[in-house]
C-alpha cells in the first residue's frame, strides 16, 4: 500500500518513512504542499493512504485545506491521516492540537493523532484503513 506523507518537519518525515517502510509500506516524503500535490496527481487512480500534518508551514496551505481539497474532489481510493500538536498558527494566535484535529475530522479525516503518539497506535489505524481501501475497490 502507498503511504503519501505531507509534513514540514523533516525529522517526522524521516521516522516515519523509516517505520513505515520496515512495515511493509511505500513511502513518499513530502515537505512543500507544492510537491505534494504533484505527486498526489500521478497516482490519481492508486488507493493510497495519505498521512498530512495539520498546521504546515505559514506561506503554504495548511493541512486542513490538503484535507479539504482531496475530499472535495471526491477521490474514493484515498484515506486520510492528519496529525497535529498544535503551534502557532496564522495571524499569531495558538491554534491547539484539539482545535485543528476536530477541523480535520470535520473537513473529512478517517483518523487523527495528536502529537507525541506511538507508531504501533499508527501502524493499526494503518492496516484498518488499507482493509477499507482493498474493501472497496472489491465492490
Amino acid at each position: 500500500m502507498k503511504v503519501i506523507i505531507l509534513d514540514d518537519d523533516r525529522e517526522i518525515l524521516k521516522i516515519l518513512s523509516d517505520f513505515l517502510i520496515d512495515n511493509g509500506f511505500e513511502v513518499a516524503c513530502f515537505a512543500l504542499v507544492k510537491k505534494f500535490w504533484e505527486a498526489l496527481d500521478l497516482v490519481n487512480d492508486e488507493e493510497k493512504i495519505v498521512i498530512v500534518d495539520a498546521l504546515l508551514d505559514p506561506k503554504e496551505e495548511a493541512g486542513t485545506d490538503v484535507v479539504w481539497k482531496i475530499k472535495k474532489q471526491a477521490r474514493q481510493k484515498v484515506k486520510l491521516i492528519v496529525i497535529s500538536g498544535g503551534a502557532i498558527g496564522f495571524n499569531q494566535q495558538f491554534l491547539s492540537k484539539e482545535y485543528l484535529l476536530g477541523v480535520a475530522k470535520r473537513f473529512g479525516a478517517d483518523a487523527v493523532f495528536e502529537k507525541p503518539f506511538r507508531l504501533k497506535d499508527l501502524l493499526g489505524t494503518l492496516k484498518h484503513l488499507e482493509k477499507q481501501l482493498v474493501g472497496e475497490l472489491s465492490v
